[in-house]
């Protein structure tokens, strides 16, 4: 029995009871089990034991008693049984209770909740463990206050490390966050220079540190590392704790942080792993990153105060190219440039410099006409304008008047200007004149507006040249064009001429139309009109070939056209290779037999026009272009007018003319012509120029235009064209 007692964990207790012999007798009964299972099976057995124990004694006695009592007695056993099973259940469950209520207030985040229970069970071992616990989560629970504090202060110090983008201000910044927000007495930044490797103090706060803080910080940049080392201070201060924080960006290291800590702050929260240890190094990256955006700030905005610098530059260079570029005319671009460098740089006046015919450099122009600078001739190597000219570089002077250089001098007083900049017209090493700048004060030029000058200079000196060169060449066309486009009479032998040329290219000033009257000698009068291929000085190289090769044979074949465009044909093969054509029309004027003969090498129609304006004929193509390459033979074509009637010679610049979606045509040009008759030939060919609104260098084909009227033909006499006896055959065969 003891045996089962003891292997069901129950706990015995000492008895006396008397004896038989009168004295006591010690007997050990179980009173308490110190298991839970024991406890159990207790429990059950005094639920359970009265009623069985009723049940045996009636079976063992049935005759003692009537079946009636017997039932009653189990009653009254059944209720003790029960009685006895709460009382003893009370006592088992009553510790789980509270148990529960202690792990509903932890639950509830009370922590202090202790539970004392003295049942020698594992219920005892549950409330000792249940205590453990809530010791142990009010230790943790004040670990993540301290670590909670330690990472608000660490992102307060990075929040005031990253609010200056200046780098000295950064650095402070970082260094009095150290302090201010991590508890530490003393620190500061280190910056590794990046070329000799070398440390800098970008910041510090507090004023205790010395050559062992630069050792500490090169040592942390070169290992990267987070270190730790003691420092005896005084004795006063007892030992205190120096912390290396790199300066981690990346895979680099910026440098390091220097901090040092008082003994408020314990030295395994500082090491590795610690908690300011984490939050330190945390820092340290943010506080890499705040210098990194200030010094990537510092180089942006130095470099964007050159940018703008640039800006401003360029945009007044071009500025001053805009307003030279438009014209190609020399005396126009001095002027311009003159005016625009001088608004440009912000200075009184601005004259050119060219070098005349005699070796001097002359003003050519200067923006305010001034009288005695326009007079001023310098020779190269005198004077700041000369001496920039000769020496191919800038020259400047603060005060002419007080110059050493005579040559300066004098040039001041005969301007009355003191301050001049000037920078030479480079064309690649060749200088073509000088640019000059003055003020009216003494003034000393700043490196920005030498630069200026030297830029404008370098643009403007191609235009210059240019614009010379144009000049000439133009003056040469012009020269050319005069020779080239004949002017027509108003009148010859009866008849009224009017004509009208425009060029289409107004850099050339010359194209490759042309027109021409002559005199024959078999009292005819020949009218060209014809159009070389190509624009500019070549088409009128061409166009002189053609014009004069032509004249000679009108004089060679004076009474048949197709001959002489056939001569012409094969001479332009001959001679050019094919390198060009040339459309024309020839006809031969008889006055006196009021009749036209004439051969077109591809050129347009020719209209011959009766008074009201309406086609009477129209003179088409019988051949193709000379210098074409191929033989033609043209055909000549004769053709009878009324002495009211007008022949309208044109090229196909006139009805190329596009109103934008149409070319004007052949049927356009009769258009205009019936809507200007009746009138002479001299307004006709201005009616038509109008409405084309042909101006010199707009049109995109040269424009000619001959009109012939015959209104006032009257009979010509034998000896003005020779007599008929030298012709007759002619005039007759054609005639009939």
């Amino acid at each position: 029995m003891v045996e089962l007692i003891g292997k069901l964990g129950i706990s015995s207790t000492e008895v006396s009871l008397p004896s038989i012999n009168g004295g006591m007798m010690g007997l050990s009964i179980p009173i308490w089990p110190k298991s839970i299972r024991g406890k159990l099976i207790l429990i059950f057995l005094t639920a359970v034991g009265p009623v069985l124990c009723v049940q045996i004694c009636e079976h063992a006695v049935r005759s003692l008693l009537p079946s009636r009592d017997w039932l009653m007695v189990s009653i009254v056993a059944s209720v003790m049984g029960l009685l006895i099973m709460s009382i003893v259940g009370n006592r088992f469950t009553s510790p789980v209770m509270r148990l529960a209520r202690a792990a509903s207030a932890v639950a509830a985040g009370d922590f202090r909740k202790r539970v004392r229970l003295d049942t020698g069970d594992e219920l005892e071992t549950l409330a000792n463990a249940f205590n453990s616990i809530g010791q142990s989560l009010i230790s943790h629970e004040a670990i993540l206050k301290r670590q909670a504090d330690v990472l608000a202060r660490m992102v307060d110090a990075a929040r005031v490390a990253s609010s200056s983008l200046d780098m000295r201000k950064c650095g402070r910044s970082v260094a009095k966050a150290v302090c201010s927000h991590l508890g530490a007495s003393d620190a500061v930044v280190f910056r590794k220079d990046g070329v000799d490797g070398g440390f800098k103090v970008l910041g510090s706060n507090g004023g205790r540190h010395g050559v062992a803080w630069k050792r500490l910080a090169s040592h942390v940049a070169d290992s990267g590392g987070y270190l730790v080392m003691s420092e005896q201070a005084s004795e006063s201060d007892g030992e205190a704790v120096l912390v290396g924080i790199p300066l981690a960006a990346g895979s680099d290291t910026l440098g390091a942080i220097v901090a040092r800590f008082d003994t408020s702050v314990s030295r395994g929260e500082l090491s590795v792993g610690g908690i300011m240890a984490d939050a330190l190094t945390a820092f340290g990256i943010h506080a890499a990153a705040a210098i990194s955006n200030a010094e990537a700030y510092s180089q942006t905005e130095k470099y964007s105060e050159v940018l703008e610098d640039w800006v401003e530059h360029l945009s007044l260079v071009m500025q001053v190219t805009n307003a030279i570029s438009p014209s190609l005319d020399l005396d126009e671009t001095l002027h311009a440039l003159a005016s625009a460098t001088a608004s440009a740089i912000g200075t009184d006046e601005c004259a050119i410099y060219l070098r005349d015919g005699r070796g001097k450099l002359t003003v050519r122009s200067c923006c305010n006409n001034d009288e005695p600078i326009s007079a001023l001739k310098i020779n190269p190597g005198e004077s700041v304008t000369g001496r920039a000219y000769a020496e191919k570089q800038y020259a400047a002077c603060t005060d002419g008047m007080r110059s050493s250089d005579p040559s300066v001098r004098r040039a001041s007083e005969q301007v009355g200007l003191r301050a001049a900049l000037c920078s030479p017209l480079l064309i690649q090493d060749n200088a073509i004149g000088a640019i000059t700048v003055y003020n009216k004060e003494p003034h000393k030029f700043t490196p920005r507006e030498i630069r200026l000058l030297t830029s404008i200079a370098l643009h403007a000196a191609v235009l210059v040249r240019n614009a010379g060169m144009y000049t000439r060449e133009s003056s040469i066309a012009e020269k050319l064009q005069m020779g080239l486009i004949s002017k027509t009479p108003k009148n010859c032998r009866g008849l009224s001429f009017a004509s009208r040329y425009i060029p289409a290219l107004d850099e050339a000033r010359v194209g490759g139309d042309f027109y021409d009257v002559e005199s024959l000698p078999n009292g005819g009068i020949g009218v060209v009109i014809g159009d070389v291929s190509g624009k500019g000085l070549q088409a009128a190289i061409h166009l002189a070939a053609c014009k004069y090769m032509m004249k000679a044979l009108m004089f060679a074949y004076p009474d048949d056209p197709g001959r002489v465009l056939g001569e012409l044909n094969d001479a332009m093969n001959h001679y050019f290779d094919l390198s060009f054509f040339v459309t024309v029309f020839y006809g031969i004027i008889y006055p006196s037999e009021k009749k036209i003969l004439y051969a077109s090498a591809g050129h347009p129609p020719g209209l011959l026009i009766t008074h009201e304006g309406r086609l009477q004929d129209c003179l088409s193509s019988t051949g193709t272009p000379v210098g074409s390459g191929q033989d033609c033979c043209y055909e000549t074509v004769g053709v009878r007018f009324e002495p009211s009637d007008m022949l309208l010679l044109y090229t196909d610049g006139v009805t190329d003319v596009s109103d934008g979606s149409q070319l004007l045509g052949v049927d356009g040009v009769q258009r205009l012509v019936f809507e200007a008759a009746p009138c002479p030939a001299s307004d006709l060919v201005e009616y038509i120029c109008d409405q084309l609104q042909c101006e010199s260098g707009s049109s995109k084909d040269d424009v000619a235009l001959l009109a012939v009227s015959f209104e006032t033909v009257e009979p010509v006499c034998e000896t003005e064209i020779g007599g008929p006896k030298d012709y007759g055959h002619y005039l007759a065969a054609h005639t009939a």
